[in-house]
């Protein structure tokens, strides 16, 4: 049995890997255009976020803005659980962080990289790195470049090839709108000198989502963990979109009564000094510049019209985003589910599976998608028998 896996990332691996493992007499090779597993160089800041440490399984698919009902099937037969055993039985020790990220115990993405292929080149797996597949047709056997001929085919290219998505619609396939997510946004007014700056827990709302995390100011406009998941909500909204910042969890109404108190309180104090307890001295003078009022002005001298406009940019700082700032993590959209059985081999061409990011399945910034590539690679090779 000759197997193809075309993409040398995460979820083609574990296809691999895992195809390989039951299946130790297959020829399964691994065609890769670049170099395998870059991909895993970038995510969590070059240490790589693997997963997520939620262990229930169904509340694990709710972090999945398409694709989560899905997932219950995939989940259920290879959860965080299962990648935490996986890694261990190929040498590698994981670590929870704080906020139930989870990451290689040396904080380096390099060491996934060299685990997986290590695991893979143990087992047999052949990787054909630098290597473009151009054609796939399927004549008695699946073709590709017209002149390898493999009895069954993993498409695992990822969000971002076109080709892909081009054999699939060939096939008969239909492929969803795609879309660039867990990115930054540009907004009309970039906060320049705030760039870099960062805040915890901000409450975000944008048309009818409602979501709170970290946030971080750049050149261009916004950006951060709690953007990055407004973005997947959002992936195919129009532009420009009305976002609104909360940074004391207050209404405007609750607000405004709180900066009455606390003007009265101290009336000698410099406006900015006051309200220290809400924001860093920086963005609170970017705010305050941007409302017209002097950082430096005393609290008995602010008038009724800008304590309100520092009521709102508290409760309900609004931000006009201009577009996307590619280029994004993630692609949304993909191969669509319902033409793929539960062991995602397609249900129009025998011997075809896909697995990874090349699905209509993404999830929020934590390390969900790599839990979705790695448990839908495992979910087809595990699946593939003579």
């Amino acid at each position: 049995m000759k197997v193809a896996i075309i993409g040398g990332g995460p979820s083609g691996f574990m296809a691999a890997i895992t195809a390989k493992e039951q299946n130790p007499d297959w020829d399964i090779i691994i065609f890769e255009r670049a170099n395998p597993l870059a991909s895993l160089l970038y995510t969590g800041g070059g240490r790589c976020n693997i997963t997520n440490a939620e262990f229930d399984f169904k509340e694990l698919a709710r972090h999945y803005p398409r694709g989560e009902k899905f997932l219950y099937s995939i989940f259920s037969r290879f959860d965080v659980a299962s990648l935490f055993e996986f890694f261990e039985k190929i040498g590698l020790e994981l670590y929870i962080q704080g906020d139930n990220r989870v990451f290689p115990k040396s904080d380096k993405a390099e060491e996934i990289r060299d685990a997986l292929i290590l695991a893979a080149k143990l087992k047999g797996v052949k990787i054909r790195a630098l290597t473009k597949v151009t054609a796939l047709k399927k004549e008695e056997q699946f073709v590709i470049n017209d002149n390898m001929y493999f009895d069954k085919v993993v498409l695992a290219t990822g969000g971002r090839n076109n080709f892909a998505y081009d054999a699939a619609k060939a096939f008969g396939h239909g492929v969803s709108e795609l879309a660039p997510v867990l990115c930054g946004m540009k907004a009309d007014k970039p906060f320049t000198s705030l760039a870099g700056v960062s805040l915890k827990n901000v409450l975000a709302s944008a048309r009818n989502v409602e979501l709170s995390g970290d946030l971080l100011f750049t050149h261009k406009g916004v950006s951060g963990p709690l953007i990055f998941d407004l973005s997947s909500y959002l992936a195919f909204e129009k532009f420009p979109i009305l976002l609104k910042l909360n940074f004391s969890r207050l209404n405007f109404e609750e607000q405004d009564a709180e900066l009455i108190r606390l003007l009265s309180e101290s009336p000698k104090k410099n406006i900015s000094n006051l309200l220290s307890g809400y924001l860093p001295s920086a963005v609170l003078e970017e705010f305050l510049l941007r409302g017209g009022i002097l950082a430096d002005k005393k609290s008995y001298e602010i008038n009724s019209v800008e304590r309100k406009i520092i009521a709102k940019f508290l409760s309900g700082f609004e931000v006009e985003l201009l577009s996307k700032d590619t280029p994004a993590m993630v692609t949304a959209g993909g191969i669509n589910l319902d033409e793929l059985d539960k062991n995602l081999q397609s249900k129009l061409v025998e011997g075809l599976y896909f697995c990874g990011e090349i699905l209509n399945i993404d999830g929020l910034c934590g390390g969900y998608n790599l839990q979705a590539c790695f448990s839908t690679g495992y979910v087809v090779g595990s699946s593939m028998i003579d």
